[in-house]
């Protein structure tokens, strides 16, 4: 029997930088799962998906701040929201005009605003994982099964979901995540 491990951030509410967050560096991706928010533009095509289905997903970082990382080993965590903390080192994975990637443990990470520094560089990334699309983000794509859904209002605690509503039905005031863990 395999065991699924989420990697959840409780407290502060927003991501935060720094070497002191999370000390412990990241074991390996083997069944670490991940929170993502969905796109306004990603939810019609989601929605056919129920929990348990498999899918080729492409997730990318929306990215907050980007700080260069000095020290520390990779990590990465999500919260139930979606947001996100991440150190890693910045790979470009197209033309040099293109905002690059983050890898982490091996996995990259495709970013979605233009990072101002070289291919190597370490950096520490705070923002949010969305589930996105596109030519770039679909290189980077990857096979993913559905464990859940949920919607969050403003000040409101997480409402589970048994598929996503459709775009015109869809709260336009809320926030939906998915819950994924890799195949």
């Amino acid at each position: 029997m395999t065991t699924t491990r989420t990697a959840t951030a409780r407290e502060p509410a927003e991501p935060a930088l720094g070497p002191s967050r999370y000390p412990l560096p990241l074991p390996g991706w083997d069944g670490l799962g991940v929170t993502a928010r969905v796109e306004p533009g990603a939810m019609t095509t989601l929605r056919r998906l129920r929990r348990g289905d498999v899918a080729e997903l492409a997730l990318a970082i929306l990215d907050r701040e980007v700080v260069p990382a000095f020290v520390g080993a990779d990590r990465w965590r999500t919260d139930e929201r979606g947001r996100l903390d991440a150190r890693g080192t910045f790979v470009r994975v197209g033309p040099a005009c293109s905002p690059g990637a983050m890898e982490v443990l091996g996995r990259r990470w495709a970013l979605t605003e233009g990072v101002d520094a070289r291919p190597g560089t370490r950096i520490e990334v705070a923002g949010t994982l969305d589930v996105t699309g596109g030519d770039r983000a679909a290189q980077l794509s990857r096979t993913w099964r559905v464990r859940s859904w949920r919607r969050y209002a403003p000040g409101r605690a997480g409402v589970p979901l048994a598929t996503l509503p459709s775009r015109d039905d869809a709260d336009p005031a809320a926030r939906y995540v998915v819950d994924l863990e890799p195949v």
